[in-house]
């Protein structure tokens, strides 16, 4: 019976944990390394994790100073010893039989990756959105790809909704410092996979705050989803998989288009990427006009009206 190591990242989450924590120790799959990383969380946390590390031997407890997401899941991956990995937000839960279903669907498939679907739920549970999820699938690592630019991006692009073959993460770290962590990695987890599974059945509860990254437009944070984007484009680039490099255009353009209708930089490293995108974004464009979207059109050669629309309908899929 194959070990499972599940990564837990825990920051100011003492609301959360309990709910969180006990929801993996359910599982119906029970040979399971839980790595709980306190993140220097301020609050209970800490105390929390140690109260549970000492009555379930599974549990393994990282204390460290604050470093964000990524440090704590790199941390975690660090000791991981497991032959397979899966992450878990502190925030959030899962079904018992989840990692049983993403296990039975690695190994009945021989894959390098499963996925279930996810929910998207507010603080008490209820169901805040639901995403286009796709149905049972087994993919090539190619055709994994292409699903991570499709309507179904989100399911595919997210990491803990996921389980990891460990292999995968021998050379690969998310970066630090960065929000949108997920996609400056999944790229080249999907690249590296050689079978890539899917569930169609929905196990991961994604916990929507109000503030919460996910949830925010006027932010700075849109900086780094443009440089995920950006990377996603460069690795196809360098891997020349030409197929796949008209959508990662158009999901940077789109990120850089967003940022820039709806947030405006405040310090001068801000004013200078903007500057720095702006030539990027340029630059794509000149090379792609026949891949861009009306939007995009817009935007490079009318911007003022470009930044009135999207401001005034306030519906960022569609401007």
């Amino acid at each position: 019976m194959d070990l499972i190591t599940v990564i837990v990242p825990v920051y100011k989450v003492e609301k959360y944990l309990r709910r969180c924590v006990d929801s993996i120790l359910a599982q119906t799959y029970t040979n399971l390394e839980i790595i709980l990383v306190d993140d220097g969380s301020p609050d209970n946390c800490g105390k929390i994790c140690d109260e549970y590390a000492e009555n379930d031997s599974r549990i393994k407890v990282i204390h460290q100073k604050n470093g964000g997401l990524s440090a704590a899941r790199n941390a975690g991956l660090d000791i991981a010893t497991g032959d397979y990995i899966g992450f878990v937000d502190s925030d959030d839960y899962i079904e018992r039989d989840m990692y049983e279903s993403l296990y039975i669907s690695a190994t009945r498939n021989d894959a390098d990756i499963s996925s279930c679907n996810f929910i998207k739920v507010d603080e008490n549970g209820n169901t805040v959105k639901t995403e286009k999820q796709p149905a049972f699938l087994i993919l090539d690592n190619m055709k994994a790809l292409e699903m991570l630019q499709s309507d179904y991006d989100l399911n595919f692009v997210i990491v803990c909704n996921k389980l990891f073959k460990s292999h995968l993460f021998d050379n690969i770290r998310f970066p630090l410092n960065r929000y949108y962590e997920d996609n400056y990695v999944i790229h080249n987890l999907l690249y590296n996979c050689k079978v890539f599974s899917t569930t169609g059945s929905t196990k991961y509860f994604y916990v929507q705050k109000n503030g919460g990254i996910m949830n925010s437009l006027n932010s700075s944070n849109g900086f780094d989803e443009i440089g995920g984007f950006l990377e996603r484009y460069r690795f196809f680039k360098e891997k020349e998989l030409t197929n796949l490099i008209p959508g990662a255009q158009q999901y940077f353009m789109y990120s850089y288009r967003r940022q820039k209708a709806f947030y405006t930089p405040k310090s001068e490293d801000e004013k200078e990427l903007m500057k720095k995108y702006d030539i990027i974004a340029k630059r794509i464009y000149a090379g792609c006009k026949d891949n861009m979207t009306w939007k995009d059109h817009l935007a490079m050669n009318c911007f003022p009206l470009y930044k009135f629309i999207a401001r005034t309908k306030n519906i960022i899929s569609h401007y």
